[in-house]
């Protein structure tokens, strides 16, 4: 697979991510923990997919902070993505404890739109790349 079809992979799988995430959220009994994983796998795939854009290395992490770094250093704006990093447990932790013991709610509404933006700008780097 070339770079061009891994970066289209890692964006079409962070969109099916994005849609589990909407049909998780509306659901009247829904499970904090399984959105927010959803959500920090959409978030870190299509970090991914931006590096990859922009020919950035990247070692295999679900560490968002370590790949929101890597964007920073290599010159790009990422000021508005840092709360991205409050869903890093979602990644591990959260698949094997309650989130529900943490005693805080998760406003699946912002952060759903917040990744759907973050997806888009992405998806517009890689058509400019292509014009």
């Amino acid at each position: 697979m070339n770079d061009r079809d891994n970066i289209s992979m890692l964006l079409r799988m962070a969109k099916k991510d994005l849609k589990a995430m909407k049909a998780i959220s509306t659901h009247e009994n829904y499970e904090p923990e399984t959105f927010g994983f959803h959500a920090q796998q959409a978030v870190e795939k299509t970090l991914k997919a931006w590096l990859a854009i922009q020919g950035v290395d990247y070692s295999p992490t679900h560490n968002l902070r370590y790949l929101l770094e890597l964007l920073q250093q290599s010159g790009n704006d990422v000021e508005d993505l840092w709360d991205f990093i409050e869903l890093n447990p979602f990644a591990v932790q959260y698949r094997y404890e309650a989130y529900e013991e943490i005693g805080s709610e998760l406003d699946c509404e912002t952060i759903y739109d917040q990744v759907s933006f973050l997806i888009a700008h992405v998806e517009n780097l890689l058509k400019e790349t292509v014009s």
